[in-house]
């Protein structure tokens, strides 16, 4: 679930708050990973209204929702663990994902510091994003770097629209988004799977 687009403004308005389209996660579940539908914990680090860590939970995983902002304590219900703290200051000393699958709509503005900081604290990341999230010269060279050791990427066929803020306004669907899937123990060439 993506939270404010901004880390310096944990009071960012609800309008910055771009949700994960249930079409979204249950397509995620149909083409899931060993490592996900194996997963006894899935984390979220931005769990704004909870749409993950409620899908999740329906799945029978523990969760753990984080987020810099709460929206409303209606939200948190979904967690096993909630924590409202600013992800990209989590360390090795507080860190409540070790063990966990993390599965992320992280604001994306901040797309790459909620990668780099994912993999410091996980080893598998699923990350819902924009499709464009491959280009630019910077994340590039991350991903042939395998600094961010990309698995595979599941596109969707069609495109999904995220609802915006609290209130799940409706929004145009002119973006292409899709799955990523960040695995710290692989080293082989990415694969696509449309979905």
């Amino acid at each position: 679930m993506a939270s404010p687009n901004t880390r310096r403004n944990s009071d960012a308005d609800d309008n910055d708050l771009y949700t994960t389209p249930i079409e979204a996660l249950d397509k995620l579940w149909e083409n899931a990973p060993r490592i996900l539908l194996n997963a006894k914990t899935i984390s979220d680090p931005a769990f704004g209204l909870g749409d993950i860590t409620r899908f999740f939970q329906s799945k029978g995983k523990t969760t753990i929702g984080n987020d810099l902002y709460n929206y409303g304590d209606d939200f948190s219900q979904w967690n096993d663990i909630t924590c409202y703290s600013d992800f990209l200051d989590t360390n090795k000393h507080n860190n409540v994902f070790e063990g966990s699958v993390m599965v992320m709509n992280p604001p994306f503005t901040l797309t790459s510091e909620f990668l780099d900081k994912g993999l410091e604290v996980c080893d598998n990341i699923l990350m819902f994003n924009r499709l464009n999230t491959v280009e630019t010269l910077k994340r590039a060279a991350k991903f042939k770097s395998k600094e961010w050791p990309l698995r595979k990427m599941f596109v969707f066929s069609g495109r999904v629209s995220c609802p915006k803020g609290v209130n799940y306004d409706k929004t145009a669907n002119a973006t292409a988004f899709c799955w990523f899937w960040l695995d710290k123990g692989y080293e082989g060439e990415p694969t696509i799977t449309w979905i």
